[in-house]
Parts: C-alpha cells; structure tokens; sequence
C-alpha cells in the first residue's frame, strides 16, 4: 500500500475512530468513557508479522495499519484516540477489538489518512505478544503537511504543544509521510516548555542528513552558553550522539553509523541509572547514567537545540519525546512501524 491513493476495492473493513470523554454524575463522580467520532470504510493491514490478511486470527495478534480516505471530521484524531475494529454496526465474523492508535499520518494532500494502531486485550491491556508504540508521549510532531498550518507545527500527542517555524522549512518527502528541509538558521521552536524536558525520558526522531558535518537534531541543551539539557546530535566523524548535561557537565552516548542522503531512526532513553543510544531499532550504546538533564530555560527545537545548538542540514520526520524510556523491544517496534512509511 505505499501509494499515494487509495483504491475502492481496498476500503472493505467498516472501523469506527473514538475519543474520550469525561462527564460527572449528580453527585459529582467522574466518569470517563468513549465516543465515536465517526465510522469509515478501511483498508486493513497488519503492521508488523505476516501478511495474512484473509486470516481473521491476525487481528488479535498484531499492530494494524488502517488506512481511510481523508475527510475534515477525522484530520484531527491523534494517539489519545482509539480505533474499533469492525465497528458496531460491520456483519462480521471477526471479534470486535479495540486498538490504541501510535501515529498518524497523511497521504498526499487531503487524499487519504495512515493510522497505526496496537490491539488491546479485552481487558484492555496489550498482549504481551503487542509492544505498543510512543508510550509516555509528551510531544509528537509528524511533519506531515497536514500537520503545519502556516508557521505552526501541530503536536499530535495530544497535548497542544505546538511548535513554531523559524526561517523557511520547505515540504518533502519523509521517512514517513512527509518531512521538513531544515539548514542553517531553519528550525522549529516550542519554547521552554518543562514537560518537553524529561528527566526520565526518550528522543526520537528520523533524519536524513545531507552533510557530514556535527548538527543537532532536536533538544534542549545549549552547549555554548550552559550545561543544561539533552539533545540528539549527529558528530560528522562517530554518528549520533545522545547528550545529557546537568548544568555542571555533560555526558555524551555516541556510537552507531548515521551516513548522509539515506534515512536513518536515532533513539535516544535515559532513566537515571543507564542511558542508551539505538539507530535503526539496535542499541549501538547503553553505558551508566551519570548526569541527569536539567531543565533550566533553554527553548526546545527540532533542528537545532537551545538557543545556539548547531543547526541541522538535511531533512527531519515524526519526532516523538516521552517521559518514559521506552525499552529495547518498543524501540525497534518504533523502527519497524517506521519502515511501513511512504519511501
């Protein structure tokens, strides 16, 4: 399905999109629960595993693609929503299932809508065969151009933390739908914002690099003016870097190879006792934690980090922070799901 149209013939699966809802009783109780936004004819895929899709029994194993035509009543749903699959009203033979969606991407320009999703158990709790995807997202910004509205670049984590355009970031081609042209003095900032700056947490981000040359990713740290942060940088000579600084020193996780003009997968996790470094879903460094970022004020960037981080040359795509590190298993099924994106 790595087309930019959807046939017809595809859309054989009726799936219903929901969000959550929070109401209170007459005597005050919260109760949250679910709503449809809408119900839509799907194309059904299983992400990760085989590609038996006429076998009803992959539905309760996998994480699923689903793909939809692109209309303005779902352009907004995000991985605080789920998907039902089939939908209430589908004549179906297949158990009904409930996924939790981990991204969302758009293809071509109002033609169609990629939803990735893993399958709950019907205790609503993944199977322990299901690694989901993004847990503990705090900030999730696809690139994707129905995601950038002006000089606004739209979180789809959920929790409204946009980012703004600096300079000029042309639109291309991503990893995974599309992605932004970033170069000198080119970058997206969202401010200092104390939840983008985990002190147990994860960077993630797909990069094409058109230079070999040292150039920050995404983060926070401002190694020309203090010692506070994190960061992903690419060092021209050794690959990627993960970057962590107390305001006293920092402690750089280096390892793995990043080459120009091809896409690669850095992760970056930390959680107080080891930091670790994975590019393409492999770990290529896990040593000791010995500096936790600190907060300070230094603005959060993609394409560059802090207020005077070395700016990125190439282009950036889905660039995910957590407050949780993911573990080796979640990292490389982020790897995999990535690699079902348009080429």
């Amino acid at each position: 399905m790595a087309t930019n149209t959807v046939r017809a013939g595809d859309l054989d699966r009726r799936v219903a999109f929901q969000q959550s809802t929070k109401t209170y009783s007459p005597s005050g109780e919260l109760i949250e629960g679910w709503a449809t936004l809408a119900q839509r004819w799907a194309a059904v895929r299983p992400l990760l595993g085989d590609e038996r899709s006429a076998d009803a029994q992959w539905v309760a194993r996998e994480q699923v693609e689903f793909r939809v035509r692109w209309d303005s009543s779902i352009q907004y749903i995000s991985p605080l929503d789920r998907v039902v699959f089939p939908a209430s009203d589908a004549a179906t033979e297949i158990p009904r299932s409930i996924y939790d969606i981990f991204a969302v991407h758009e293809i071509g320009r109002h033609v169609a809508l990629q939803v990735m999703a893993a399958r709950q158990s019907s205790s609503g709790t993944p199977p322990a065969t299901v690694v989901t995807v993004g847990r503990g997202m705090v900030g999730y910004w696809p690139l994707d151009p129905n995601t950038i509205t002006g000089t606004t670049v739209l979180d789809k984590s959920g929790h409204g933390r946009n980012g703004t355009i600096v300079g000029a970031l042309p639109q291309l081609t991503g990893q995974v739908g599309g992605a932004l042209q970033f170069s000198p003095g080119n970058y997206v900032d969202m401010g200092s914002i104390t939840a983008l700056k985990p002190s147990i947490g994860t960077f993630a981000i797909w990069a094409f690099p058109t230079l070999a040359t040292n150039q920050a990713m995404m983060g926070w740290e401002d190694y020309a003016t203090d010692r506070n942060g994190a960061m992903l940088w690419l060092n021209g000579s050794s690959g990627a870097v993960l970057e962590l600084a107390d305001g006293v020193a920092f402690q750089p996780i280096a390892g793995g190879s990043v080459p120009p003009n091809a896409w690669s997968r850095i992760v970056g996790t930390w959680n107080g006792a080891t930091a670790s470094l994975y590019v393409n879903g492999v770990v290529v460094n896990s040593v000791p934690q010995t500096r936790i970022p600190a907060a300070g004020t230094n603005p959060f960037r993609i394409g560059s980090s802090g207020a005077t981080g070395a700016v990125f040359n190439g282009r950036l795509d889905d660039v995910r922070v957590a407050n949780v590190d993911w573990t080796a298993a979640e990292v490389a099924a982020d790897y995999q799901a990535g690699l079902v994106g348009l080429p």
